[in-house]
């Protein structure tokens, strides 16, 4: 089946294909639109009169709620990256291009609008559904098959793991509240980095000696939770460590003011976290944002290698 949703955000001369999802100028989603029969009531089609882009994918479903709703999530998916991808923070691209910066595109937001359609391939059945998320706008950008938004190309199957960091990247670029755009930023860095870690600081046997050590003395009670907490996290990096070594091992391009950033935003998330006055600035998140844009396309330029 097909699925086809509005997006705002970008608009469209001809048919990109952004993983498995093609965005689409607003006269071929329209026509998908007229194929309705009875059509559509005006309810429906007239909040798309100002829709600068369609977007449709086809899946595999018996069902069409069980189409809309995997479609959904691929266009969802494909929509936050080109937010993240929009937001791109160097001076050269992952294959060393010289990068043209526009201050207006790094402002962009590419959302699904209100509304979600799905089409039978071959057959009648038909369906179109009001009550979606709807977008808040905010800009547009070009988008064409030679635009430098679709470089690298997203993959044909994005990582769980990816996929989640690309939404909540996208959180952290859209919502209001500075503490719930820190949070968001974190939770896309946790995504982004997943189970990877530095090789161990300490061997077995360096642990428990430094064990035996710290308990030499004290309580059986208090002995057994110093060696329970000594066994679990002398070899457990920080999250920032771990950051840093799947950076480095990506080849993601870092500056010193990139880390005093993202210290100073892990301080302001982990105060609010533990509910002290937390205040993170817009601007840092901004660029935090950026960063992590940064990140995810030297990855998936990378995977191409």
């Amino acid at each position: 089946m097909w699925v086809l949703a509005p997006v705002a955000g970008v608009r469209v001369d001809r048919t990109v294909r952004i993983g498995v999802v093609e965005f689409m100028d607003v006269e071929q989603g329209q026509e998908m639109l007229r194929r309705f029969s009875p059509r559509l009531d005006p309810i429906f089609t007239e909040p798309l009169a100002d829709t600068s882009a369609f977007a449709r994918v086809a899946v595999a479903a018996s069902l069409s709620y069980e189409a809309e709703q995997e479609g959904l999530a691929l266009i969802d998916t494909a929509a936050a990256w080109l937010t993240t991808r929009l937001r791109y923070s160097w001076s050269h691209s992952p294959d060393g291009d010289l990068q043209h910066y526009e201050r207006a595109p790094t402002r962009t937001t590419v959302e699904r609008q209100e509304g979600v359609g799905v089409f039978a391939v071959d057959g009648p059945r038909r369906w179109w559904r009001k009550g979606t998320t709807m977008g808040r706008g905010g800009g547009q950008v070009a988008l064409g098959p030679a635009t430098r938004w679709t470089e690298p190309p997203m993959p044909r199957e994005v990582t769980p793991g990816d996929r989640q960091a690309l939404l909540a990247l996208q959180r952290a670029a859209t919502v209001s509240d500075p503490v719930q755009r820190v949070g968001a930023l974190w939770e896309a860095i946790e995504f982004y980095v997943g189970d990877r870690k530095p090789d161990p600081q300490f061997s077995r046997s360096e642990v428990t000696a430094i064990v035996e050590r710290a308990i030499d003395g004290v309580a059986k009670d208090k002995a057994v939770r110093a060696e329970d907490i000594l066994r679990r996290f002398l070899n457990q990096p920080s999250i920032t460590a771990r950051l840093q070594h799947v950076l480095g091992e990506e080849g993601v391009p870092v500056t010193s003011d990139d880390e005093a950033l993202l210290t100073r935003l892990r301080n302001e998330r982990n105060s609010a976290l533990h509910g002290a006055t937390a205040a993170p600035d817009h601007v840092d998140v901004d660029r935090a944002v950026a960063f992590m844009s940064r990140a995810l396309t030297t990855r998936w330029h990378q995977a191409r290698i």
